[in-house]
């Protein structure tokens, strides 16, 4: 018997051949954290932190407009053309920080003052994803946790993220509570008011020994 077990532990060789056509491929296990996924959905939204708000440094008159919504600036873009009171000296508005240009609120000939928004700026390359997680998931969620987004637009893409707020309510509707996610979006691709779903990577052990 003890003969017969020990024959069972014999290692199997199979031809290179017989491995491809069996459809077998041989990778190294490796230490890694296990984790496990959870599938959600969600809208992308504006990340409020990231929006701003352009003033003119000088009360005076617009005397021009040198970009238009949905334009997209770098820092120190020039925006507009101030003409200040009294000696009415040409004074240029810049971007303070690079984004897409979401509102103008002047217009040319108006009255502008320091204290009045000319025009509002969004950084979006990283916006905020909302998704609702149902009430049995809940303890599986926790802020710091990765989450990777992807959008029927760009099918091959992922958007990597990670939860900055677990709301602490539940909708009484859909028994489900709003997770926000912070997703990097360098070039763009997302757009505000956008469903995507989420995969969340749920950790289960620190260190486990495992294969892709």
């Amino acid at each position: 018997m003890e003969h017969e077990e020990e024959g069972h532990r014999e290692a199997i060789h199979l031809l290179q051949a017989t491995q491809q056509a069996l459809g077998v491929t041989v990778v190294p296990a490796e230490l890694k954290p296990l984790e496990q996924t959870l599938q959600v959905t969600g809208q992308i939204a504006q990340d409020t932190d990231r929006l701003t708000h352009v003033n003119a440094p000088e009360a005076g008159t617009l005397k021009e407009l040198l970009v238009t919504i949905g334009q997209r600036v770098e820092e120190h873009t020039p925006l507009a053309v101030v003409a200040s009171n009294p000696q009415q000296t040409p004074i240029h508005v810049f971007a303070p920080r690079p984004g897409l240009v979401l509102g103008v609120h002047a217009s040319v000939g108006a009255s502008v003052d320091t204290l009045s928004s000319l025009m509002t700026i969004a950084d979006l390359s990283q916006v905020w994803a909302t998704f609702d997680v149902y009430e049995q998931d809940v303890a599986l969620v926790q802020v710091g946790q990765r989450i990777e987004a992807q959008s029927v637009a760009y099918p091959d893409r992922t958007f990597p993220g990670t939860v900055v707020f677990v709301s602490p309510q539940v909708d009484q509707h859909t028994r489900t509570i709003k997770v926000r996610a912070q997703v990097e979006n360098a070039d763009y691709a997302l757009k505000l008011g956008m469903f995507v779903t989420g995969t969340l990577y749920i950790p289960m052990a620190e260190e486990t020994l495992v294969v892709p």
